[in-house]
């Protein structure tokens, strides 16, 4: 299968199905795939992701956000892609985007990660 790149409607063409499904099952699904991603293959059962992930699953949605930002706020300082900041600077950075609502961020965040995954996939 060929990498659509960012193609919105080829990725959603890629498994029709992905609207029939729970929220649950797309988490799920989700969860899966990083496993897999990350070179687990066939040994991503799902008892042993939830031992693994077992000091996280008591954090709320808030902190698991959180979580999230602190990796990729370190995988970009790590890289060279920005500078370490405080908090405080990185709030001064964003004050224009706050103003939109959640949805149009999570797009926002959804198409630079799309971005990022195609230069992987397809380097230049």
């Amino acid at each position: 299968m060929a990498f659509p790149g960012c193609n919105s409607t080829e990725l959603l063409a890629l498994i029709p199905c992905f609207e029939c499904l729970s929220e649950t099952q797309l988490l799920a699904i989700k969860a899966r795939i990083m496993c897999q991603i990350n070179g687990r293959g066939a040994d991503c059962d799902p008892a042993t992701m939830r031992d693994e992930a077992s000091c996280l699953v008591c954090f709320s949605d808030r902190h698991l956000m959180i979580l999230e930002i602190a990796l990729l706020y370190a995988l970009a300082v790590e890289r060279g892609d920005r500078e370490a900041v405080t908090p405080e600077e990185l709030a001064d950075e964003v004050k224009c985007l706050v103003c939109l609502p959640p949805h149009d961020l999570k797009a926002i965040f959804e198409k630079q990660l799309c971005d990022w995954f195609t230069a992987l996939v397809l380097p230049q």
